[in-house]
């Protein structure tokens, strides 16, 4: 009897520090989603001379269409003097869920400076099942316009733009929240300098 009376205790207990681990991880989410989520905004994103990164809170949205308008200033150009100039720098996008990893499925708009043309390279770039695809869709000179809108459904990642369209594998097409992936440099490299892109996106959500 007194076996199964602190046995009955130690399930109360494992089931309250259950309880309690959940509503911390439920509060976390809930703070993001009051200070950071957010389907429309226009910033400057910075990214600093040896950093990868612009931005590092995360942000939720909830939709699976994401557009953007973007221009880039002088500092999108760049030389490596190595392979890596072919690398594709991240510009923006999103997961495929709040709980997936982007390394497993997700989508986005990338860029690299192509010295060759001198102009910026707009690239679509998505993981579905953790196999990555990389497809160049547009150029643009520094300063020039860029639109462009990734969808997420019927089972594909769907890219367009004024001069291309472009479909890709994806999981099954799931309406919800998602995590915001920001401009990141690299690749390998760190940025060779200071770098600003001025960007303008709008989450929405496009039924099947």
């Amino acid at each position: 009897m007194a076996n199964k009376v602190r046995e009955m205790r130690y399930n109360k207990k494992k089931k309250g520090v259950f309880y309690v681990k959940k509503m911390i991880i439920l509060a976390f989410i809930s703070s993001l989603v009051i200070l950071q989520a957010c389907n429309q905004k226009i910033k400057n994103y910075h990214i600093p001379k040896g950093a990868h990164k612009s931005e590092w809170l995360p942000a939720l949205v909830h939709g699976n269409s994401i557009s953007i308008k973007c221009q880039f200033s002088e500092g999108a150009r760049y030389l490596l003097h190595n392979e890596n100039q072919w690398d594709t720098n991240k510009l923006f996008g999103f997961s495929n869920s709040l709980w997936q990893n982007h390394h497993k499925n997700s989508a986005r708009f990338g860029w690299r400076w192509n010295p060759t043309i001198a102009q910026v390279e707009i690239i679509g770039y998505t993981y579905f099942n953790k196999s990555r695809k990389i497809q160049v869709l547009d150029s643009l000179s520094i300063g020039e316009r860029f639109e462009g809108r990734i969808t997420h459904r019927k089972g594909k990642y769907q890219f367009e733009g004024k001069n291309f369209k472009w479909e890709t594998p994806a999981p099954a097409a799931v309406s919800g929240w998602r995590w915001l992936l920001f401009p990141y440099f690299g690749g390998d490299e760190k940025a060779p300098h200071s770098m600003e892109i001025k960007l303008e996106y709008e989450v929405t959500d496009l039924r099947e």
